[in-house]
């Protein structure tokens, strides 16, 4: 296998699409639906995103609505739009999307139940009573990517299919080359050079720290060190706290497993 790589699969070469998102908590009585309408939604109780930026508005639209319906919601509806990046060659094809999901369910960062219907309609709904805020946050960002990061999913299929790397190590790599803003991402990795560099090769990046994607499939199996509370079991009216993953991922402690660019077609580290 040629263990170079090929620069244009992965390097970043545009900024990450905008930051507008659009979804709804609401409370669905009968059983599981892959697919759902807007006017579906509203036919129930619910609450939409006014903020529009980013998932930041969740824990407080959560919230409002246990005080508003004296119960917490059970679904959320992310309305992912896969062409809203301006640079329409960066879109994921339907193939793209299809393995971006079966990847993710294999690697526990996408529920089960996530199936193709979701690449077809970019409707993804979630089970949301039985998770707590992190994980809700982790399975939000991986389909999220779709829409903002696109760069960052081809790179990884790239990385896995073409080259043979184990998806952990991938995801790593496909960071540091692709993310451009590590807030909107669930580990703290992200590229440090501009999108607009004129780089002949990937060389620039001489190692990599293999330690936040250990410590989140450490999370992902449930080998943390802190117990969260899925959202059924809150108390009604609880005021929630923001997302924290990134810090309790810094809290799961991990040997540091630094690797160099030239092995990392031939170790399967974290698998």
């Amino acid at each position: 296998m040629n263990k170079k790589f090929d620069i244009s699969k992965i390097k970043q070469e545009a900024e990450p699409s905008s930051y507008m998102v659009e979804y709804y908590v609401y409370k669905n009585n009968g059983n599981y639906s892959v697919y759902i309408t807007e006017e579906d939604v509203k036919n129930k109780k619910y609450k939409k995103n006014t903020t529009k930026c980013c998932f930041s508005q969740l824990s407080t639209l959560l919230t409002a609505f246990s005080n508003e319906h004296k119960e917490w919601p059970n679904r959320l509806l992310f309305l992912c739009d896969f062409k809203k990046h301006g640079i329409s060659k960066y879109h994921t094809t339907y193939e793209e999307m299809c393995w971006w999901i079966t990847t993710c369910k294999k690697y526990k960062l996408l529920p089960d139940y996530i199936n193709y219907e979701f690449a077809k309609t970019g409707n993804f709904i979630l089970k949301i009573d039985t998770l707590d805020l992190n994980t809700i946050y982790i399975y939000l960002t991986v389909a999220r990517y779709l829409q903002e990061e696109p760069c960052f999913v081809k790179a990884i299929k790239y990385l896995v299919d073409d080259k043979g790397m184990n998806f952990y190590t991938a995801f790593i790599v496909g960071s540091r080359c692709c993310i451009g803003n590590t807030g909107h991402h669930i580990i703290p990795v992200g590229r440090k050079y501009p999108p607009s560099g004129n780089h002949n090769n990937i060389n620039f990046i001489a190692s990599y720290d293999l330690k936040y994607i250990i410590r989140l499939k450490k999370f992902l199996n449930k080998e943390k060190s802190t117990k969260d509370t899925p959202l059924k079991n809150m108390k009604i009216g609880t005021s929630i706290s923001s997302f924290n993953l990134h810090r309790q991922l810094g809290d799961i402690a991990v040997k540091e497993t630094i690797v160099t660019q030239s092995c990392l077609l031939s170790k399967n580290v974290t698998e």
